[in-house]
């Protein structure tokens, strides 16, 4: 009945995408009836949940971001918990999340960037700028020397054998990068998800509060049904400026939908230099202000902006 009345629907409606999500939650409604269901026992698992702990090496699919003190002090990106990372525009997120994209698929990691800011070109130059050592501006400008051209054709030839995939649409639902990251998750086995960021999704009919929420909650069941790693971005509002000393703190997600209940990992930037031009300009502050399974604090990352760099000092 259900799959005949969303048919009908088909025929007439003019967001097909919301139609979907509608339809989605319906069939989830109905799945939620099944009494075939059954709860599995604590021992069901043991084995492969015991490996994860007491095993040798990497567990199965844990990434290092490669930001030097990050993955020594708090491991990794973890599969399945839905880790978010926020900042203030221009404190570094999207160039984080470029650092920690490349560094995975460096690394051999299939990558799955969704770009909702920046087109696919642009994600690409600033990750070249990063890899040569070359300074973002210049290439916009085109004002590079002959040694900066080398680098970058390097660059892009270096890129180009990455699994890496870049999603740069625009308009989309949470519902539908939902769909398409798990449909290309079939055959692609990404192990590592991006989302940047949350306040370019959209979420027709709802109020900002209510959009980001369903986002969010999106993100989550995908991240979980895929169990991969993943790192989804979200801009933090003008609150945090008011207190300039304490820098991004949880409370300043609560008027941004449940991102604090939802998050089981969540991580603040801040660039003091941003807010005090006394500060040393390239000092990162990334925050873990809540961690699930894990410790909680602050590090100091060393970053170049015009070169799209995040890491150790170089």
């Amino acid at each position: 009945v259900a799959a005949h009345e969303t048919a009908e629907q088909a025929e007439t409606a003019d967001d097909l995408d919301l139609l979907a999500e509608h339809a989605g939650q319906r069939i989830r409604s109905i799945a939620g009836n099944d009494t075939k269901h059954t709860t599995p026992l604590i021992r069901a698992g043991t084995e492969s949940s015991l490996e994860h702990v007491t095993g040798v090496g990497l567990p199965d699919g844990l990434i290092r971001t490669g930001l030097g003190l990050y993955d020594s002090r708090f491991t990794g990106l973890w599969p399945g918990l839905l880790t978010l990372l926020a900042a203030r525009p221009s404190h570094g997120k999207s160039m984080t999340a470029l650092n920690v994209a490349a560094n995975a698929a460096m690394a051999g990691h299939r990558v799955c960037l969704i770009s909702l800011e920046d087109p696919r070109m642009f994600v690409q130059w600033r990750i070249w700028a990063r890899l040569a050592d070359v300074n973002i501006q210049s290439m916009l400008e085109r004002s590079l020397t002959d040694d900066e051209r080398a680098r970058l054709r390097m660059a892009a030839a270096t890129t180009n054998e990455w699994p890496l995939y870049i999603e740069d649409g625009t308009g989309l639902t949470s519902g539908k990068i939902k769909q398409i990251v798990m449909n290309q998750h079939r055959t692609r086995k990404y192990e590592l998800v991006i989302v940047d960021h949350l306040a370019h999704i959209r979420e027709p009919g709802l109020e900002k509060y209510q959009a980001v929420t369903l986002a969010a909650e999106n993100m989550e069941s995908m991240v979980k049904e895929m169990n991969v790693a993943n790192l989804i971005l979200h801009q933090l509002n003008r609150e945090t400026e008011k207190d300039r000393n304490a820098g991004p703190q949880l409370h300043h997600l609560r008027s941004s939908g449940d991102l604090e209940q939802l998050g089981r990992v969540i991580l603040f930037l801040h660039i003091e230099s941003k807010v005090n031009a006394e500060s040393d300009p390239n000092v990162l502050t990334l925050r873990v202000a809540k961690n699930s399974h894990g410790m909680t604090g602050d590090l100091d990352l060393w970053c170049d902006l015009p070169r799209m760099f995040v890491g150790e000092r170089k």
